[in-house]
């Protein structure tokens, strides 16, 4: 991620400033950009486009994403308006909600002596779970964190937090394979037999390579719940399930049934339960998936699926979350421009709300055009382009930008002040 990074690369091709809402793509050139998009023989430039605009989707255009943005904006109001430590409580509240994204280091295990696997077959997994540690060294037991832990053939692989930004990464992985799949189209049918089985074998290498659980442990808890042996297919209806978790209200969560096939004790499941935990809420899904076995209806498996768990409609879903992204936003802000700036970001993620009811909230390049979308750098060009219609301006995120640097310092004093620390925003897990 450009500035502060949140969100890891698979390849450091794309990055998406959760800050100050910036796309880049560092190492193309707007042509390569241009002919990917056109169908042409490298598709590789708009698959990575297709995965950072699916982070911004996913940023603007959810429950949880607007709730990210409402704290990103206090912090930058706090920052730029005081002048004293009166913003330290904003500016720390947003360091920990980032480093809640994904999890410090400290919580991902990757064995030393772990390699890819190469052959058939997959990995063994089972479930655990620990606490978040306090800034005082001691356990939270009212902040739980949801582990995968996966071996080969009895040694051990990694052990991976099931985040946010976990559900985030599946996403924006299965948005690399749409984006594949709707430009494949345009070769000639001998060269998308061949371009299909080479992707296939970088999917299945993505998903057997123990350093990168971050993007695929989401995927992995699904097929451990389902067993279904179609990759792309557990993609999908993860991607599916990821944007419903991604769109829950705190009433949701209240009526959100724990799945026995979880393990998980009671007490344990209700401390996910009060946090609003996105992680178990998808993890809750996923584990009720096994009692539509039986069902026929696919275009009813959802439903079927929301009621086993509790969860009211998809349509009841899309409107609950509608009314809360609508709510106000903006009235505690101080700086006007702060104020414009939130409001559009509002508008747009209702829109991409709105537009992605009937999709799971993907979107392939047929459809950014029509959508709220970032602004670009690539690699030849000062200027940044977009896309599709940018609720942001040029100059906004230059406005943006400075108050992020504004917000990291202040940050790094209140760390130093307040809790001994002296790394900013440097471990996150990749």
């Amino acid at each position: 991620m450009a500035g502060t990074s949140i969100l890891p690369e698979i390849e450091t091709l794309g990055s998406l400033s959760t800050h100050f809402l910036q796309l880049e793509l560092p190492t193309y050139s707007r042509a390569t950009l241009d002919g990917a998009l056109a169908g042409g023989p490298n598709s590789r430039p708009a698959e990575i486009l297709g995965h950072e605009l699916c982070h911004w989707f996913d940023i603007a255009g959810t429950v949880w994403g607007q709730d990210y943005l409402d704290v990103v904006f206090a912090a930058f109001d706090a920052a730029t308006s005081a002048r004293d430590i009166s913003a330290f409580p904003a500016c720390l509240d947003l360091f920990d909600l980032d480093r809640s994204i994904l999890f410090p280091e400290y919580y991902k295990i990757v064995s030393t002596l772990a390699q890819p696997r190469a052959g058939p077959g997959h990995w063994e997994m089972g479930l655990s779970t620990g606490v978040r540690i306090r800034p005082d060294g001691r356990g939270d037991e009212e902040s739980p964190i949801l582990f995968v832990r996966f071996s080969d053939d009895g040694t051990h692989v990694a052990r991976q937090p099931v985040t946010v930004g976990s559900l985030l990464e599946l996403r924006a992985l299965f948005a690399e394979l749409t984006t594949f799949q709707a430009l494949l189209i345009a070769r000639p049918e001998e060269e998308q037999q061949v371009s299909r089985a080479l992707f296939a074998r970088k999917l299945r290498a993505t998903f057997y390579d123990p350093k990168l659980t971050t993007y695929t442990v989401a995927a992995h808890l699904l097929n451990n719940a389902t067993h279904d042996p179609d990759i792309v297919l557990t993609m999908q209806v993860g991607t599916l399930l990821s944007h419903i978790a991604l769109n829950l209200t705190a009433a949701h969560f209240q009526g959100l049934r724990n799945a026995l096939r979880l393990g998980l004790p009671p007490e344990r499941a209700e401390s996910f339960r009060a946090k609003r935990d996105y992680g178990w809420a998808y993890a809750n899904l996923c584990y009720f998936m096994p009692e539509l076995a039986n069902t026929s209806d696919a275009n009813q498996a959802p439903e079927e699926l929301l009621q086993l768990a509790g969860l009211p409609s998809m349509a009841t879903i899309a409107a609950d979350a509608a009314q809360a992204m609508g709510c106000n936003r903006v009235k505690s802000l101080q700086s006007a421009d702060l104020r414009r700036m939130r409001r559009n970001l509002q508008d747009a993620g209702m829109h991409i709300l709105a537009k992605g009811r009937r999709s799971g909230g993907t979107f392939g390049p047929e459809a950014w055009r029509s959508l709220p979308t970032p602004q670009i750098l690539v690699a030849d060009q000062l200027e940044p382009f977009t896309v599709g219609n940018p609720p942001l301006s040029a100059s906004d995120i230059e406005f943006l930008y400075d108050c992020d640097e504004r917000v990291r310092q202040q940050t790094r004093q209140a760390l130093r002040a307040g809790r001994g620390m002296d790394f900013g925003s440097t471990d996150f897990v990749y």
